[in-house]
């Protein structure tokens, strides 16, 4: 799997706090039913010293309009305001920060108050790893959705919701205070369907940029392997490991019937596909342990439950346009060459004949 660690932790202000000593430079986003300028006073530092912050907060009789003013014009963060349906809450609670491909988020009950922060009984996810990898792909995916269903809390909405806390008692219920919302034109918006960020797609092509560039080759394995998910992932992500391991066998049947050895020799060690013997069993298993663990560290492939299919990372799948793809294809039949040290035309017609 990729480098994913996920630890439950209780305190969580003291967990945002050393987020910020131990992942400094990245950008936050945060979402939080309720806020409080209080809350904001905990983490005003790691706000104001982060280079982007954008929140997400909701719009009920309990937030007050200073606490979004303080987020905005204290702590320089782009600040939304999320309403909901009468009988309905904003309530997430989950802190995100992001650099390139590394992120972390806290993800759990901890609202951006002092309660919520320091005081109340709460629970939560601490998790780091790759941005472009799961979970931070679906977390990622969800504040974006969020913020797309929000309002830009600008000087038109902060003039409307001052109009409508200096009207009502500080007691008003959220059915009072939502019709007074609705009335100035401040209502729900339609939920939007899940897109993976265009950022989160661009760090996974740069991973397989990076990974078809510099990954060292002790066989072509890596390379092949790469070809065939370029070639034959379907448009869910999928290609199953009977197809791979037939492309495989194919391009080495096409070595050996060209008299040139199947792979680079190495002393007494041998290559499972050196025997031309080699069971569609073996080469699977192979594939199992051999390339695919490195596709998996990077969070590029995937195997199914059944382990009947490799499965695409999502967000590099939405990034794999066709001039993508040929571009990764001319890089990892180059590698191959240079790998075996023969003839490009050679090596791009085999792929041709055992991939396609």
């Amino acid at each position: 799997m990729p480098d994913t660690t996920i630890s439950a932790v209780d305190k969580s202000l003291e967990v945002l706090l050393q987020a910020e000593k131990d992942f400094p430079g990245y950008s936050l986003d945060f979402c939080s039913g309720y806020v409080s300028t209080d809350g904001v006073l905990l983490l005003k530092r790691m706000l104001r010293t982060a280079p982007k912050v954008r929140a997400i907060v909701g719009l009920n009789s309990t937030n007050r309009v200073s606490a979004f003013q303080m987020l905005r014009d204290d702590c320089d963060v782009e600040v939304y305001v999320y309403v909901t349906s009468t009988f309905t809450l904003f309530h997430p609670k989950i802190y995100f920060g992001k650099l390139n491909a590394p992120a972390w988020a806290l993800v759990g009950s901890s609202n951006l108050t002092k309660r919520g922060l320091s005081l109340n009984v709460e629970h939560n996810l601490f998790i780091t790893g790759q941005r472009h990898t799961e979970p931070f792909i679906s977390i990622e995916a969800q504040i974006e959705a969020f913020r797309g269903q929000a309002y830009l809390f600008d000087a038109d909405i902060e003039k409307k919701l001052e109009k409508i806390e200096k009207e009502l008692a500080s007691s008003t219920s959220d059915v009072e205070y939502k019709k007074r919302l609705y009335a100035l034109g401040i209502k729900p918006r339609a939920q939007l369907e899940f897109t993976i960020p265009v950022e989160a797609q661009q760090v996974a092509l740069e991973t397989l940029f990076e990974f078809t560039e510099n990954t060292k080759l002790e066989y072509a394995y890596q390379m092949l392997l790469h070809l065939v998910m370029l070639t034959c992932s379907d448009e869910n992500g999928l290609f199953s490991l009977e197809q791979a391991a037939y492309c495989f066998s194919e391009f080495y049947r096409l070595r050996r019937e060209a008299g040139l050895p199947p792979e680079k020799s190495y002393g007494l060690k041998h290559a499972v596909v050196d025997n031309p013997n080699a069971s569609p069993a073996q080469i699977r298993q192979m594939l199992k342990t051999s390339p695919f663990p490195r596709f998996e560290r990077q969070g590029l492939l995937d195997l199914s439950e059944d382990e009947r299919y490799f499965v695409v990372n999502p967000a590099l799948l939405e990034a794999l346009t066709p001039a993508v793809r040929e571009s990764l294809r001319k890089k990892a039949i180059g590698r191959m060459v240079e790998h075996f040290g023969e003839d490009e035309k050679l090596i791009e017609a085999m792929v041709v004949g055992a991939i396609g």
